[in-house]
């Protein structure tokens, strides 16, 4: 059964208002209180769709990740032609689409909802698959080549989503994808 349209808009103003109060207060300085007054909502209002705040996070960063995901998942396929850093470009309007809460969400570092962490879990594990399955002889550990890639994605990400373009930095991409003939 779809969730009724009041419902969405409710839990959409809600997940706005809190991203809104994370650009300049702390997560855990954050009260309810202080998200229903940004939503206009009353704690019964935010309690009939979230259990705490720490619940409204997790949805948050679930969603986010997820839209990564997604479309990693579609760029990560061996058959491609594609090197597998120049498939950064391929969500990269995903990620400017929603630049500030990006930039808001990466910063917050709670244990079920640390967006950082799965990014680059993310990260890890698309390109472990990928690198496996090109079957290739390298003299480095996969699961090695699999955190160094995630690990520059992750630094990719933080420049773009800091400068707003990435062209700068992309003859890295070149190297790295020349060092490992990925």
């Amino acid at each position: 059964m779809k969730e009724d349209v009041r419902i969405i808009k409710t839990k959409k103003n809600i997940e706005q208002s809190l991203i809104s109060l994370l650009e300049t207060k702390d997560f855990r300085r954050l009260t309810i209180k202080d998200i229903c007054q940004k939503a206009m909502i009353s704690k019964s209002t935010f309690y009939a769709h979230y259990l705490d705040k720490y619940d409204l996070l997790e949805k948050i960063v679930t969603t986010y990740s997820q839209l990564v995901s997604d479309e990693i998942a579609m760029r990560f396929q061996p058959e491609q032609q594609t090197h597998i850093v120049t498939n950064f470009h391929n969500f990269e309007s995903i990620l400017l689409g929603n630049r500030q809460v990006y930039k808001t969400l990466l910063k917050i570092h709670e244990p079920e909802a640390d967006l950082s962490a799965k990014l680059e879990h993310i990260f890890y594990e698309h390109s472990l698959e990928y690198i496996k399955a090109k079957e290739q002889k390298l003299e480095v550990p996969k699961e090695f080549l699999a955190s160094i890639y995630a690990t520059y994605v992750m630094q990719l990400l933080a420049w773009m989503l800091k400068t707003g373009e990435t062209s700068k930095v992309l003859p890295v991409s070149e190297l790295l994808q020349s060092t490992f003939d990925l």
